[in-house]
């Protein structure tokens, strides 16, 4: 059967582009390739304005990146995803949307993000994963209690559903959107036209509905919840991915499961080792180049030549702390221990044997309503932490001359590690089904730390959209780079050919 093979020197160039950009676009890896599968239909459909999006271009790129094997996939397979790609484009014609209109972009966007996860399903099925999902769904709907504010029923068992999805498999907005759009849909995966017609008449409406959904008020308190029991489904999964054929054996001999159990998790452990030091390394890369582009785009020249200041203390205060707290962020996470363990393999028993006492899933899981009035002056109080840990910080770094665009730069990368510090230390966190004890220690740093969090998440959210160096490299730079890839890549393969004619 013939095979897709693409030059390998043009590859190692594109793949070497592409990890540059990683780097600075802090994503969970297993998502890196649907994020670049989004990128790729958003430049070839919104920038690049082409009505038809090539798939064999698409795979080509995903080959030359290492997202997908070089002369190991099919030919067969560039028919299949032009299929899919197809519906996409069908669709938003059927929509009459119009790229020169924002809130049709806007569109676009949210539907190629969805073409995207249907594409990713498509090259890397993730039955196992769904299984999962639905697993750790059975095993915890019933011990979380809703408010009643929230309708019983269906809308509780989504948002529910939504929860486990990010806690578990680390879904993002495109995925939870793919899904919804083919739970309210299931004929897409093999529409006709009266299918694209329907969801045309709809689709405003389940847009709306999917979003909201998606963004719920309470997402986030389901959330923290969830993920505090991720680790026994995932040990669990590791147990019987080691061994399918084990798996009768092992529900029939609780020892040999407890000994299994103990096992992964101990494997665990030692990969959010390795994860954790290339997590921090990707951060300090991240961190590194973009604070050097600002202070020498920015920083360095206001001070010379606006300032008129031959000192640059700021300035390489700004360059050196801000990489220095994330190493230090890193090398300071602590491991669970063999208390965790213990109790990850009674979690998983539990799992595994609904009649078994329910230690770990016994209690009811319940996010905390509140009152409008308590939700007020807490959000009161709040607020004044932001204003006490931000006012403590400017004027500590005015007593050391720092100017007013110094300061800005400091306060902006200050907040961004330190969300990037939880991110990174939410590596082990995950491997913790321990509750956290408090002490007073930890309730006055989180008092001064939370606003700089806060902060730093909503500048992780809202900074990529207006990224100067993602806008740079996506649509400035990328555009016409892998133009030339594609042209260079043309010439060898009719050099080849020129080559073989003579031979």
């Amino acid at each position: 059967m013939p095979r897709i093979k693409l030059n390998e020197v043009i590859g190692k160039v594109a793949y070497f582009y592409e990890k540059v950009r990683n780097s600075i676009d802090f994503r969970e890896e297993h998502l890196l390739r649907r994020a670049m599968l989004e990128r790729i239909l958003r430049r070839r459909y919104l920038v690049e304005t082409r009505n038809i999006i090539d798939a064999r271009l698409i795979i080509n790129e995903l080959i030359r990146a290492r997202y997908l094997p070089n002369n190991a996939l099919p030919e067969t397979l560039v028919p299949l995803v032009q299929n899919y790609l197809d519906r996409y484009i069908a669709l938003i014609e059927h929509l009459k949307l119009s790229r020169a209109n924002p809130d049709d972009r806007r569109t676009i966007g949210w539907l190629l993000s969805v073409a995207s996860a249907d594409l990713e399903e498509r090259l890397s099925p993730s039955t196992r994963e769904d299984a999962l999902v639905e697993v750790m769904y059975a095993t915890l709907r019933n011990n979380l209690v809703l408010p009643e504010t929230i309708p019983a029923g269906q809308e509780q068992d989504v948002l529910v559903y939504l929860a486990i999805h990010r806690a578990l498999i680390k879904s993002d907005d495109a995925m939870l959107r793919y899904h919804l759009f083919r739970w309210a849909y299931p004929q897409w995966r093999n529409p006709d036209h009266a299918v694209t017609e329907n969801i045309r008449e709809h689709f405003p409406k389940l847009m709306a509905s999917i979003e909201a959904r998606i963004q719920h008020p309470l997402t986030e308190r389901l959330l923290v919840i969830c993920r505090q029991y991720t680790i026994p489904f995932l040990v669990m999964a590791d147990v019987f991915r080691e061994d399918p054929a084990a798996i009768q054996m092992l529900l029939a001999n609780p020892a040999a499961l407890d000994e299994a159990t103990e096992k992964a998790m101990k494997d665990r452990v030692k990969k959010a080792r390795t994860r954790l030091r290339r997590t921090t390394v990707r951060s300090v890369i991240y961190i590194f180049i973009t604070k050097m582009m600002l202070a020498l785009a920015i920083e360095l020249p206001y001070e010379v030549f606006v300032l008129n200041l031959n000192h640059y203390g700021a300035v390489m205060v700004n360059a050196v702390f801000h990489p220095v707290l994330m190493v230090f962020i890193g090398v300071t996470v602590i491991i669970p221990g063999k208390e965790n363990t213990a109790r990850v393999v009674a979690a998983v028993k539990e799992i595994l044997n609904p009649s078994a006492a329910r230690e770990v899933f016994g209690k009811k899981l319940r996010p905390r309503p509140r009152s409008a009035t308590r939700s007020f002056v807490f959000n009161l109080f709040y607020l004044v932490t932001f204003v006490i840990t931000f006012g403590a910080i400017v004027w500590a770094l005015s007593q050391f001359n720092f100017n007013w665009l110094s300061i800005v730069i400091f306060l902006f990368f200050l907040s961004v590690i330190s969300f990037f510090g939880m991110r990174v230390r939410q590596v082990v966190r995950e491997l913790s089904i321990m509750e956290r004890r408090e002490n007073v220690f930890l309730l006055i740093l989180s008092f001064f730390s939370l606003p700089i969090l806060r902060v730093g998440q909503w500048f992780s959210k809202k900074v990529p959209k207006v990224n100067l160096f993602i806008f740079l490299l996506d649509f400035v730079i990328e555009a016409p780079f892998k133009i030339f890839v594609e042209v260079v890549d043309e010439w060898f393969s009719f050099l080849k050919e020129k080559r073989e004619e003579i031979s």
